[in-house]
């Protein structure tokens, strides 16, 4: 026999299980009741519970969990890092450098440092993912392995979606020597 069972924490409605669910997709913990399932039964009727704890009974219209609405408070705007809390000092390449990561178009830089990249771009990245960046400048190329840091939408799509470009950060994971050979500017900021 299939039933409803109900989230007390957050009020989601699992719906046609045989037994209580072991956590809630919306709030992620586990304590849920049974809904009645007679006809003519009210909608809180309440037949069992997938804890040993006595549940309150639950009405659509009353909130599972009372929360204390603070007076809002205004933050101070968000400031970029200080220049010093940087790990490596960014620059914008002198001369041209190509960027190529998997399944992509190349890449304008806008900028680079030691440790990481930003580019812009018209398809987004998962933040997270690991990726094989290709730099290249004047017939010389270098492959690193670097994390996704982030990508936001950067600019466009007005009235339409073909013309959203996306800049994403990518963390290198490793930085050899020949990273300074490619790029001689990074080595003189050091």
């Amino acid at each position: 026999m299939v039933n409803d069972w109900i989230c007390q924490i957050c009020g989601n409605t699992i719906r046609d299980r045989s037994r209580a669910p072991s956590y809630c997709p919306r709030c992620g913990l586990g304590d849920f009741i049974l809904v009645g399932d007679e006809p003519g039964s009210p909608a809180d009727g309440v037949s069992a519970a997938s804890t040993n704890v006595p549940s309150p009974r639950l009405s659509p219209s009353r909130r599972l969990v009372e929360v204390a609405n603070p007076p809002l408070t205004a933050l101070p705007a968000a400031l970029a890092p200080p220049s010093h809390c940087r790990p490596a000092k960014r620059i914008r390449p002198k001369d041209p450098l190509e960027v190529r990561l998997p399944r992509t178009v190349p890449l304008q830089a806008l900028d680079i440092s030691a440790t990481g990249l930003l580019v812009e771009h018209i398809r987004p990245f998962t933040p997270g993912s690991i990726c094989e960046v290709e730099l290249w400048r004047s017939s010389h190329g270098l492959r690193l392995r670097a994390e996704v840091v982030r990508s936001v939408v950067s600019g466009g799509g007005k009235g339409s979606h073909a013309g959203i470009r996306y800049r994403t950060a990518v963390h290198f994971l490793e930085t050899p020597q020949s990273f300074f050979t490619l790029l001689p500017e990074l080595s003189e900021e050091a």
